[in-house]
């Protein structure tokens, strides 16, 4: 059951991105989704739809699910590695702060992780 709730979501999630954006999944539970040419605007209006998207659409036998998300706005020259640990680390807030919602990760070099 699982599987085929993980398959439900990302059917959800790929029905409400562009042909462009890139869905995939990221381990476990997790999904990675790649938006290129948008502002740090657009990426929570975004992952706000995503969201509510999500909790919108029960899954059979299992009823009402809720999705977290963490963005980070690709800063050049950062290597991608960091991107992904600081898009990880603004979902990880997110599930810190009661889980079913947005949170932007800390620009590269900021001062406090949050």
């Amino acid at each position: 059951m699982g599987d085929r709730v993980i398959q439900l979501i990302a059917k959800c999630l790929q029905t409400h991105l562009r042909k462009q954006d890139i869905l995939m999944r990221w381990g476990g539970e997790e999904f990675l989704i790649v938006v290129v040419d948008e502002e740090l605007k657009g990426l929570i209006r975004l992952a706000e739809r995503l969201r509510c998207q999500v909790a919108s659409h029960p899954i059979p036998t299992v009823g009402g699910v809720t999705a977290s998300f963490g963005i980070a706005l690709h800063q050049p020259p950062e290597p991608l590695h960091l991107l992904f640990e600081r898009a990880d680390l603004g979902l990880y807030q997110a599930k810190d702060r009661g889980r079913n919602q947005v949170c932007v990760a800390p620009v590269q070099g900021s001062a406090s992780p949050f």
